[in-house]
Formats: C-alpha cells, sequence, structure tokens
C-alpha cells in the first residue's frame, strides 16, 4: 500500500515537473516536501522507480530547449539545497553522534539528486542526463541553483562512467548480429577509416593490434 502511494506521489511530480498540470498551491507545496523526504532515503524510492519515469524521459526529450529549461529551474527551485535545512543540521551538529553527521552531508547535498539517480532505471535516462547538462552549458545566464545542477550533473556522469561502474565485454564476429551492425554504422559516421563490408569487420576485430569493447 505505501508503496502504490509513493507512486503515486511520483507519478504527479514527473508531471509538475512537465508543466502539465497546474494544482493549488498548497498541494503543491505538500506534494514537493514529500518528494523532498523521499528523494533523501533510497528506501522510500524503493518500487516507485517506473512511476512515470519513463513517460518523464521521452517527453522531456522532446521538450523545446526553452521547455527543458524551465523544467530544470522547477527541479532546481523544488529540490535544491536548502539553507535552512543547512542551518538545522548545523545547529543539531554533535561531534560524538554520527547520525548528525549524515544529516548534515545530507543537508548540503541537493534532493533531487535521488531522482536523477533513478534516471539510470530508464532507457533513455542517460540520454536525459546528457541534454540536462548541455542544455544549461548552453545556458549563458544561470542562477545560483542551476549552477549547482549543472556541477551536480557532471558529477553524476563521471560516476556513472567511472571504470569501476563499467563492464567491459569484447566484440567477436561471434557477437549478436544487430551489434556488429551497429558498430559497423558509427565506423561509417566516426572513423577514418570505415567498416563497409563483413570482410572488413572480421579484418578490424580478429586482428591482433585491434580490439573493440561494449560498455555495459
Amino acid at each position: 500500500m505505501a508503496s502504490n502511494w509513493r507512486a503515486r506521489v511520483m507519478s504527479l511530480y514527473w508531471e509538475r515537473l512537465l508543466q502539465r498540470r497546474r494544482v493549488d498551491p498548497k498541494f503543491e507545496k505538500r506534494l514537493v516536501g514529500q518528494v523532498r523526504m523521499m528523494a533523501r532515503d533510497p528506501r522510500r524510492m524503493a518500487g516507485v522507480t517506473e512511476a512515470g519515469l519513463d513517460e518523464f524521459c521521452h517527453r522531456f526529450i522532446e521538450q523545446a530547449p526553452g521547455s527543458r529549461i524551465e523544467t530544470l529551474r522547477i527541479l532546481g527551485a523544488d529540490l535544491g539545497s536548502s539553507t535552512q535545512e543547512v542551518s538545522l543540521a548545523v545547529d543539531r551538529w554533535n561531534p560524538q553522534d554520527r547520525s548528525s553527521l549524515d544529516n548534515l552531508r545530507a543537508s548540503i547535498t541537493p534532493a533531487y539528486n535521488g531522482l536523477l539517480q533513478l534516471l539510470i532505471h530508464s532507457k533513455r535516462g542517460m540520454e536525459v542526463v546528457i541534454q540536462m547538462r548541455a542544455d544549461l552549458l548552453q545556458l549563458e545566464k544561470k542562477n545560483e541553483s542551476l549552477n549547482e545542477m549543472l556541477a551536480e550533473l557532471s558529477r553524476l556522469l563521471r560516476d556513472w562512467f567511472s571504470i569501476g561502474m563499467m563492464h567491459l565485454r569484447r566484440i567477436t564476429m561471434s557477437s549478436p548480429a544487430d551489434l556488429l551492425l551497429r558498430l559497423m554504422n558509427y565506423s561509417r559516421m566516426y572513423s577514418p577509416k570505415p567498416i563497409l563490408s563483413w570482410e572488413d569487420m572480421e579484418k578490424v576485430i580478429c586482428s591482433p593490434s585491434n580490439f573493440a569493447f561494449l560498455e555495459t
């Protein structure tokens, strides 16, 4: 029951970010507060990863650049760092209490980090994070909230692409045909020596001096 309720909350929040629904300001305030608490606790997010997430990713990518920036402004205003939370955590700081350190660390971390981490569960999640960062980089005038978000997005991408998080699988002639075709298409677009035939493919990936890997 609780997970169904949290899933509903997340579905409503994705709609809020996409500016698809105008509701009572008091309700919006309660909604943002609930999402803020959930985003700071991975246990609360369990079971809600698919609640409107794929639709949000699709609609975000399809939005015009100006609309995407407005979505990011809403996200930053709703779930960015809060000076009130930081001040409260500092006041409650106790060097003898480990939990107070955890609370302080959480208070200086934007709550939307918990939502951004959810994107890895969506097929287009990586695309969305890259697009978010690209939109912010192109924005000439950014407020403090958007500058903070740009830094967090860059850190998230570094974490996702760190060596420890990557699993490399060697591509061979025994790999699935669709994967080999994608490699061929990529080489035609980006390689100075494109792969034009299956004979070229065999020469490239079976050569002792050449290796091709897939990151998963």
